[in-house]
Order: structure tokens, then C-alpha cells, then sequence
């Protein structure tokens, strides 16, 4: 084996156990059980992460299942845990503060336009009246069963409180987009997948934001061209 061949190979080793090692700690699982799930040693694991060893592709795609990234993602550039695990546990508990402060401002604001005093709402949930005005105040953590007897309280769904415009609510719609995408029949899916087909995908979503009347304009004006 030549020289440069063997430079292409240790560089590609190497990246393969950087973005191995990135996946596994991005999703939280050990070495161990990622040894145990592809039925090796913790050693021989770790040597792929190390970039003494690399994993067979039926071990990559494995990995890449249990992961839950694309494939692709070991031929690409990008890291998933960009931060060390310690930073992105202190993000984790920022994100879950600004979620608690979002959600106790959401509630004060109900609260502050139902015609229902304190006293009507503690019939209706069984609370008594201060625990109502701490919420009122913004300094109750209501936990989910909590949360859901007031809304049903209020006349609101606690669907509304889910996060839309955050780092969760971006991930749930991802997962949904994926959700409805495996819905499709597979003749749809062959067809979104190839990118020569996305301009006409393109043409639809624009046409799906117009009006009937303009619909109908196109419409007509497809006709005269065609006879």
C-alpha cells in the first residue's frame, strides 16, 4: 500500500472515530452499551472512537440506527455536540428555566382575562385560594396533572402551552415532519426524495398559498394557452 493510501486511510479512521465518538455522546449512551449492543468488547469499542480501529459498515449502520442519525452523517462534516458535556447540561437547565418562566407568564395572562375569581377557580380545581394566587403571581411549578386540571378549568388546551418557537418545539416539528413524511405512500416518498422533483414540490407549496379567485385565474389562464 502506497504511502498516500495510507495517510487517506488513518485521516479517514480518524474522522470516522470523531464523529462516532460526537453521535454517541450527543445521545447519551455509554461505551459499554454500545459495545454490548454490536456484541464486542468495551476495548474494541473504544478503539473506534480512539481511531485505532474502525467499525465494518454493518457496525456503522447499526450505530447510526441506535443513534438515530442519517448514515450520511459519518461522510459529512458536521458535529452534533459541538459543546462539552458539561456545557450542554448547563444548557439543558436554562432551556428547562426559560420553558417554566414562558409557561407561568402564559398562565398569568389567562388568568388575568377569565372572568373567574379565585374562589370560583378553587371550586372548580379544588385548590385553595392562595395556591390560585400564586399562580396568579407567577411563583407556582405546577406539575403536568396540575397543569392540566387548569386548563380545564380555564376552558384551554394544554397543547397551547407546548414550545413553537424554541430548540424543543424545533425538534418536534422536525420529528412530526418525519412522522407525516413515513406516512406518505412510497410512490410520494421516491418522489419528495429526488431532487429534480423539488422545483414542481416548490410550485405546489406556492400555489397552495393563493386565494380560489387566483387559483382560478391560473386555471383559466392555462386554459387559453393550451387552446
Amino acid at each position: 500500500m502506497t504511502n498516500k493510501n495510507e495517510t487517506r486511510l488513518k485521516l479517514r479512521t480518524k474522522k470516522i472515530a470523531l464523529l462516532l465518538q460526537d453521535a454517541r455522546i450527543f445521545t447519551r449512551y455509554s461505551p459499554e452499551k454500545c459495545a454490548i449492543f454490536l456484541g464486542i468488547s468495551e476495548e474494541q469499542y473504544l478503539s473506534y472512537e480512539s481511531g485505532g480501529q474502525s467499525p465494518s459498515l454493518p457496525e456503522l449502520e447499526l450505530l447510526a440506527f441506535i443513534f438515530d442519525v442519517p448514515l450520511e452523517h459519518f461522510w459529512g462534516n458536521q458535529v452534533l455536540a459541538p459543546q462539552n458535556q458539561d456545557t450542554k447540561e448547563a444548557d439543558f437547565q436554562s432551556l428547562l428555566g426559560l420553558r417554566k418562566r414562558i409557561i407561568q407568564t402564559r398562565l398569568r395572562q389567562w388568568l388575568q382575562t377569565t372572568n373567574l375569581d379565585n374562589a370560583q377557580l378553587s371550586e372548580k380545581t379544588g385548590w385553595d385560594e392562595q395556591t390560585i394566587e400564586n399562580i396568579r403571581q407567577g411563583t407556582a411549578n405546577l406539575k403536568l396533572p396540575e397543569l392540566e386540571l387548569l386548563c380545564a378549568a380555564l376552558d384551554a388546551r394544554v397543547e397551547s402551552l407546548f414550545d413553537e418557537k424554541g430548540r424543543v418545539g424545533e425538534w418536534h416539528r422536525r420529528k412530526q415532519s418525519v412522522e407525516k413524511f413515513d406516512q406518505l405512500s412510497p410512490d410520494l416518498q421516491e418522489f419528495v426524495s429526488k431532487p429534480v422533483n423539488h422545483p414542481y414540490i416548490e410550485l405546489a407549496r406556492r400555489l397552495s398559498d393563493l386565494s380560489v379567485e387566483k387559483l382560478r385565474a391560473v386555471a383559466e389562464g392555462l386554459l387559453e394557452i393550451t387552446y
